[in-house]
């Protein structure tokens, strides 16, 4: 996980972009956000159900880090099925861009669980119902040692 790492490295992130914008017109800058962060959200389900499938060992709970990251440490999607949100983050992004945390409360996880595994039901409570617990960046710390 990387709240361990050095630094965020390179992946899919989300994020209030002009293709969203252009999509949701009008919308303010709150709904929008609102938006990429639900898409990181799902994100995380995602990347955690790769990992189980590929035989790691996951920490079952949902974890998105919000940043503010350089457009130039950033590209474009593309591709069928690429949300509008979607970007990849092309250069690692250190901790000092880092300004919060969101992470499931512990009794998600086996709704996570079931989830990753295919469960519609509980994806559904996991998507719909659960809402991410949220972290100051100075509270790192805590979570690297709550994730082991």
């Amino acid at each position: 996980m990387d709240i361990g790492r050095d630094a965020l490295l390179p992946r899919t992130v989300h994020a209030v972009t002009d293709e969203l914008r252009d999509l949701l017109p009008g919308d303010v800058e709150e709904v929008l956000e609102a938006v990429a962060m639900n898409a990181a959200t799902d994100e995380s389900l995602r990347v955690l159900a790769a990992l189980a499938a590929s035989g790691e060992t996951v920490y079952p709970l949902r974890v998105v880090i919000a940043a503010e990251i350089e457009e130039k440490k950033t590209a474009h999607v593309e591709g069928e099925d690429i949300l509008p949100t979607a970007l990849q983050l092309v250069e690692p992004v250190g901790w000092e861009d880092v300004v919060s945390f969101h992470v499931d409360d512990a009794k998600a996880a086996n709704d996570v669980v079931l989830a990753i595994g295919g469960d519609a039901a509980a994806l559904e409570r996991v998507t719909d119902d659960e809402d991410l617990m949220w972290f100051d960046v100075e509270e790192r710390g805590r979570l690297i040692e709550y994730f082991g």
